[in-house]
């Protein structure tokens, strides 16, 4: 049974990028969380969002700093969110300037645990990537500092643990949450939206395949490469194509299109104009998914939808998960090999199922965050010492300047009056 909302958690991630799994993380978050009676909210790093028309719309940092609602915790993550990168990028000067743009990692979640101890609030790590090592001084001085202060701290995969655990953190590992998807949304949930979508693009409900593929623009002989997989995968297993849009930050519309262009078999696209559920109902109902995407992947794991990831440049995200779901197969470096290995799947009957270590990981998770609501006084120690050690390191770098100023300009205005 649901208990009557009574608990506010603010979720903080990169939800202002057009990026369908991103837009899952507060959706799952929500859902996972409501049997606890707990209610979340969005935050993201601005207030510049480009978000699928059924995604939560997130409020930014400075609100989580300064808003007069009440909000009970934070939770930070997921997605490669935890990266080390030079303090002085939380600067909102250099928001648009940094290589994130909107989507600037290290301001999130480093200021969302500083808005959190602000607060006097308890706040944890749902479950990010942590894509890079951090150098010694700042594992010591700040990532120390705010994993200590939060009352949960989980990262995706054991590689982020590793790296995680420079800071002498006591570091959980839990899958990425977004495998709950299947749970938050059943297939038969879906059959209106799939309905509703396959009239959209014409689809004439023969079986499909999902592919996504994220290329460099103008990069035209990789993608007539793929077309020509492609091509001779879907004709052998008499399959249609259905170009899979993931992330429009990335291009994935205007790639898509390419490869429908190049491609002799026919193909449709489902651009970033479409609904999370939509794609969601595209990748649920497919007989594979081929493609570069995590969380592609994963909507396709969760339905028990052959899958494979395709990429020239593995990352630890992907190797990770497919640890969890003991399906290591499920990776190719080429998409000649990928095509072998999803074709392999179709003959074989083979179709992933999420094993019941997922599922309790995630339990665990949720019952964790939720104890972190019900117990706020358990880190507001070293939530004080978390923001006492960020007020001193910003001092000693910048000065006292940038501390008083707010208060000098004031009184300079009323001097003025």
């Amino acid at each position: 049974m649901t208990n009557p909302l009574s608990s506010r958690v603010a979720i903080a991630g990169v939800f202002d990028i057009a990026n369908y799994g991103d837009q899952l993380f507060p959706l799952v978050a929500a859902y996972r969380l409501a049997k606890y009676g707990i209610e979340v909210v969005a935050i993201s790093p601005v207030s510049q969002h480009t978000l699928r028309s059924d995604a939560v719309q997130p409020h930014d940092l400075t609100w989580l700093m300064t808003t007069d609602e009440a909000i009970d915790a934070v939770l930070i993550g997921g997605g490669n969110i935890l990266y080390n990168l030079r303090v002085d990028y939380t600067a909102i000067w250099q928001l648009d300037r940094s290589k994130f743009g909107r989507g600037q990692h290290t301001g999130l979640w480093l200021g969302a645990s500083i808005a959190a101890s602000f607060r006097d609030i308890p706040f944890g790590f749902n479950a990010p990537g942590v894509p890079y090592p951090f150098s010694g001084p700042v594992a010591q001085d700040v990532l120390k500092p705010a994993l200590e202060a939060a009352d949960v701290v989980a990262v995706r995969d054991e590689a982020s643990a590793r790296i995680a655990r420079v800071a002498q953190a006591d570091v959980s590992v839990v899958p990425d949450t977004a495998i709950d998807i299947s749970s938050m949304w059943p297939r038969r949930s879906l059959d209106p939206v799939l309905s509703a979508v396959q009239e959209r693009l014409g689809l004439d409900g023969k079986p499909y395949a999902a592919i996504h593929l994220r290329a460099n623009p103008g990069d035209d002989a990789h993608i007539a490469d793929v077309a020509r997989h492609l091509d001779a995968f879907c004709a052998g297993q008499q399959l249609q194509a259905v170009l899979v849009a993931i992330g429009d930050d990335m291009g994935d519309s205007l790639t898509a299109r390419s490869l429908q262009a190049a491609m002799t078999s026919r193909a449709f696209v489902l651009d970033g104009s479409a609904t999370l559920r939509e794609v969601a109902a595209i990748i649920a109902n497919a007989q594979a998914f081929v493609g570069g995407s995590l969380h592609g992947y994963i909507t396709a794991a969760a339905y028990g939808v052959p899958g494979v990831i395709v990429t020239a440049h593995p990352q630890n995200k992907f190797s990770g998960f497919l640890k969890w779901m003991r399906r290591p197969q499920d990776f190719a470096g080429t998409w000649q090999k990928a095509c072998q290995t999803v074709t392999e799947q179709l003959w074989e009957g083979s179709k992933p199922v999420v094993p019941g270590e997922i599922r309790a990981a995630l339990d665990w998770h949720w019952d964790s965050v939720a104890e972190m609501v019900q117990n706020p006084d358990r880190r507001r120690k070293e939530r004080a010492a978390f923001l006492r050690t960020m007020i001193g390191r910003a001092s000693s770098r910048q000065g006292m300047g940038w501390l008083l100023s707010p208060s000098a300009a004031a009184a300079k205005s009323a001097g003025a009056t």
